[in-house]
């Protein structure tokens, strides 16, 4: 891809790409299907969507949040991220509460349900 050449990644090291025409993309599911498909035994996997932001050290606090699971190695984190306003993101104060996915709107096109992430309370105990 052109981004490589630009930014001159050096395509020997762990980064694993599939390129398909934008007109045989079928979804998010079957992108995420192939996606894993590039998985080579590595510890930890991270998938998320382009307009993700990340916030100062959010490799230590998700890895940390891991390791908080009663068996880290069969774990899985996941969440609805919230919204955010480009070009501003997160910024070094991000939110950091989980979040729950819920109905928002129906769509006015195609009358499709859209949902959205809600951030939890904080839970103390």
């Amino acid at each position: 891809a052109s981004c490589f050449k630009k930014y001159r990644w050096n395509q020997q090291t762990n980064l694993r790409t599939i390129t398909i025409d934008h007109r045989h993309a079928t979804g998010p599911c079957y992108a995420r299907h192939l996606a894993q498909s590039l998985h080579r035994g590595e510890q930890y996997i991270l998938q998320i969507d382009s307009h993700m932001r990340f916030r100062p050290g959010w490799d230590d606090y998700l890895i940390h949040q891991l390791n908080q699971c009663q068996e880290p190695s069969m774990s899985v984190l996941t969440t609805y991220p919230p919204n955010y306003d480009p070009p501003h993101g997160p910024g070094s104060h991000a939110e950091t509460r989980g979040t729950i996915l819920v109905p928002w709107k129906f769509d006015d096109k195609d009358g499709m349900l859209r949902q959205k992430g809600r951030l939890k309370n904080n839970v103390t105990g």
